[in-house]
């Protein structure tokens, strides 16, 4: 699938003022996406950026340099587990991360995912490396700003979430406000999609009569992908989640899990 690209600047961003500011950068393999704000108010933002400006900035100097409030880092996780806090301790992070197979450019991190949840996963090692440089404790889990705005809306059972970027769709489902099943997977066909997003229902036993899939990233109802999921699913929709103040040409679901990460900013 295509991305699409969105570019940003409100007329009051001042970088003077940066230590009022969060700068939230989402990197993935072969990109990185970054946005900056205001407490609730999005003042930049731009996507598909090229992964040099990260390790030597030209372009994004000023922007990316500037002695902000806060940072947050998302890296795309290469595999992953997730742990009941009941069943973990730091002491054990080794034996987790033998799971995740992991290999010589490869880095281990273990963190919080929620109130509920730690998540072990494993990065590219010169990712996590480029990423240190605007802070080591500023990384996290790449869909923990996602999860976290869904998990507040209070979703129903009823509810299956998707993200869909690029050739990757992520999958979470909640229920009796508690985290029940996440998961992602790479596709390189809409049937890919709707294999894995049935998939999925099936093993949570959610019913395609009763289910609402709420969709984010990448999509919008005119996608074929949009049109082909409404086919098996009775309910398909745009998830309508804002975190952000958003000009009008942005939709809110386009970049959900980059806006999203504001509310992981400590």
């Amino acid at each position: 699938m295509n991305q699409q690209t969105h570019t940003y600047r409100d007329s009051t961003l001042n970088l003077a003022q940066a230590d009022n500011y969060t700068l939230l950068l989402q990197i993935d393999n072969n990109s990185f996406a970054y946005a900056i704000a205001d407490g609730n108010l999005l003042l930049a933002c731009e996507t598909n950026c090229s992964l040099s400006e990260l390790t030597d900035p030209k372009q994004l100097y000023e922007r990316l340099t500037a002695d902000y409030k806060s940072t947050v880092i998302s890296l795309p996780a290469k595999a992953f587990v997730l742990i009941p806090d009941s069943l973990f301790t730091k002491d054990n992070v080794a034996e987790y991360a033998r799971l995740l197979d992991v290999k010589f450019g490869e880095k281990v991190v273990a963190q919080a995912l929620d109130t509920q949840n730690q998540v072990v996963y494993k990065v590219d090692e010169q990712l996590y490396n480029t990423a240190t440089k605007y802070g080591i404790k500023n990384i996290v889990f790449a869909p923990k700003g996602w999860m976290y705005a869904i998990d507040r809306s209070e979703p129903s059972a009823t509810d299956l979430f998707l993200n869909i970027n690029s050739n990757q769709v992520e999958y979470a489902y909640y229920k009796n406000n508690r985290l029940r099943f996440y998961n992602k997977f790479e596709f390189n066909s809409v049937e890919d999609l709707i294999y894995y997003t049935i998939f999925v229902s099936d093993e949570l036993e959610l019913s395609q009569q009763s289910t609402a899939l709420i969709v984010s990233g990448n999509i919008t109802e005119e996608y074929e992908l949009y049109k082909r999921l409404s086919e098996y699913f009775a309910v398909v929709m745009i998830n309508d989640i804002r975190v952000l103040d958003l000009p009008a040409n942005i939709p809110s679901s386009q970049i959900l899990s980059l806006s999203a990460l504001s509310l992981c900013a400590s």
